[in-house]
């Protein structure tokens, strides 16, 4: 990747995907410095996404203006870069694409991972894709439509889990097989209301709030194995790992196969 990410464009990224704004990274810089963090989103916006983008300008606004800001990290980067201006597009610049454009790259997007935050790549502007193992990519090779749709609905409510599978998908009537699809969710913060939430959007099912949390045993519910503690392991050291691959035109984040158990 061309993709030079400093703490200003993170802040840009993570405020953009708290607002659940889609957007897309141009890894080509063509005339630009890599300063700039070139961005595209669809046109017309919807309603919804209107307000969805005045939400993230005045969040925007009211974090720059506030004493975090002023003793942060991200406030040297700004400053260190002389062109920055969320407005006038210039450290930020955005391309807004027609929707027929935008939806078809969103669906062949590439994931990758710049410290520790999710980035979507326009995959036709990306000369040097992220790599993604053969396991991992057999793996999701092999998902189910069930999978995918469970995917789908975690990507929807923003949860922060992996896929741990060690081998690709055989008999989906197998018990504690290959036919499962393996779920580790973080047991902090928000998460389970949003893991269990994602669930029962899909399950109809999802059970007490309990079963997300951190100390509940594995739940096995229909092809999905849920689990929020892994043999003592800390969710954040291995997320940190992640690697995200797009199947279907989900984005799922994967255990990267040297941290599988």
């Amino acid at each position: 990747m061309n993709l030079k990410l400093n703490a200003a464009h993170q802040h840009v990224l993570e405020l953009l995907k708290t607002q659940g704004i889609r957007c897309l990274v141009d890894d080509q810089y063509d005339n630009l410095s890599h300063h700039h963090l070139q961005l595209w989103l669809p046109e017309p916006l919807t309603e919804i996404e209107e307000k969805q983008l005045a939400r993230f300008h005045k969040s925007h606004i009211a974090f720059c203006r506030s004493d975090e800001y002023r003793q942060s990290e991200v406030k040297q980067k700004y400053d260190n870069t002389s062109s920055y201006s969320i407005h006038n597009a210039t450290l930020v610049k955005i391309t807004m694409t027609d929707r027929i454009t935008f939806e078809q790259a969103w669906q062949k997007r590439l994931g990758a991972v710049c410290q520790n935050t999710d980035v979507d790549l326009i995959a036709h502007r990306c000369d040097q894709p992220p790599h993604i193992d053969a396991l991992t990519q057999a793996i999701a090779d092999s998902f189910s439509e069930k999978w995918i749709k469970t995917a789908a609905s975690m990507e929807l409510f923003q949860v922060r889990y992996l896929v741990y599978n060690k081998a690709v998908r055989t008999d989906d009537t197998e018990i504690n097989g290959p036919g499962l699809l393996y779920i580790w969710t973080d047991p902090d913060g928000e998460n389970p209301k949003q893991a269990r939430k994602a669930n029962g959007r899909v399950t109809g099912n999802p059970g007490g709030i309990a079963t997300y949390k951190r100390g509940h045993p594995q739940v096995i519910q229909g092809t999905c194995s849920w689990k929020n503690e892994l043999q003592g392991r800390e969710f954040e050291e291995y997320y940190q790992r992640r690697i995200r691959v797009n199947i279907g035109g989900v984005m799922v984040p994967m255990m990267n196969p040297q941290d599988l158990i």
